[in-house]
């Protein structure tokens, strides 16, 4: 996707259109880093809490696949939260998923490049499962955010402040 800053502006994305819930796009099953395990705890721990996981691709899938004709990023952009987990946990791998995420306007859920922060806009643009220490209390912030509108706009506040936007990300931007 494109990350021109003019894409990732939240008023194409209002956060009370969006579904209280976690959108899961994916067809790799056998990952290194364990991701439907982690999503599958994730998970869970979070539908007690009416939170539930809408998992679209081959991996967890629970949900009718998408018309052809909708774009992953036209999925991501009904939900607050989505999964971002890497194929891998390698330094400096940080692929489309986090990206998906930020055009799409959701807030992602993310684990994998130990570095990260390196390549999202803000430290707290994102759900870093790593840094919370495991799947209880990330699934504790999630449950946190999708009840706490302020503190969900929070996580998207870096937004309307390029200039405290992460060097890295600022390279990333396409002008």
């Amino acid at each position: 996707p494109s990350l021109h800053p003019s894409h990732l502006r939240p008023s194409l994305h209002p956060s009370h259109l969006r579904e209280s819930a976690i959108a899961y796009v994916n067809s790799n099953c056998d990952t290194s880093t364990g991701r439907d395990e982690l999503v599958k705890e994730v998970a869970d721990l979070l539908k007690p809490l009416g939170i539930p996981l809408h998992s679209f691709g081959a991996c967890l899938n629970n949900m009718p696949r998408t018309a052809r004709s909708e774009s992953k990023i036209d999925t991501l952009r009904r939900y607050k939260f989505c999964v971002a987990i890497e194929n891998s946990k390698d330094r400096h791998y940080v692929s489309e998923k986090v990206y998906d995420a930020f055009v799409a306007g959701c807030v992602p859920i993310y684990f994998g490049a130990p570095n990260v922060l390196d390549y999202v806009p803000h430290a707290d643009a994102i759900i870093d499962l790593r840094a919370l220490g495991g799947a209880r209390q990330t699934a504790n912030e999630i449950a946190r955010l999708a009840a706490d509108d302020e503190a969900y706009a929070a996580k998207h506040a870096w937004r309307d402040r390029p200039g405290t936007w992460s060097d890295g990300f600022k390279r990333l931007q396409v002008q």
